[in-house]
């Protein structure tokens, strides 16, 4: 799973970068958990993102468990969840930029 992650947040924008692809296909979401850190590192969490057409918006939610060695949960994830260095908690309703996958 860390491999994985890794790749997506920096081999494939490099790679893309050479074909003057955009770096990544970002979307901003509105989170429909609480997530919390423990630390003030940038996290990218696996989560499962879809369109509400009554919002007119994308909706995220994180997976439960984001332990690198829990396959199924990549296998579930449709995007990567950046939460950047200086948020700690971030709220349900809040807005996150989601790496599609």
């Amino acid at each position: 799973v860390s491999a994985f992650v890794n790749f997506n947040v920096f081999i494939k924008p490099a790679v893309n970068n050479l074909y003057g692809m955009e770096p990544f296909d970002v979307i901003k979401a509105e989170l429909v958990n609480d997530v919390f850190k423990s630390d003030g590192k940038m996290h990218f969490l696996r989560g499962y993102y879809s369109f509400n057409e009554s919002k007119n918006s994308y909706m995220v939610e994180t997976a439960v468990s984001q332990s690198s060695g829990n396959i199924m949960v990549l296998n579930n994830a449709n995007c990567l969840v950046v939460i950047d260095e200086e948020k700690r908690n971030v709220a349900k309703g809040d807005w996150v930029k989601c790496i599609k996958i």
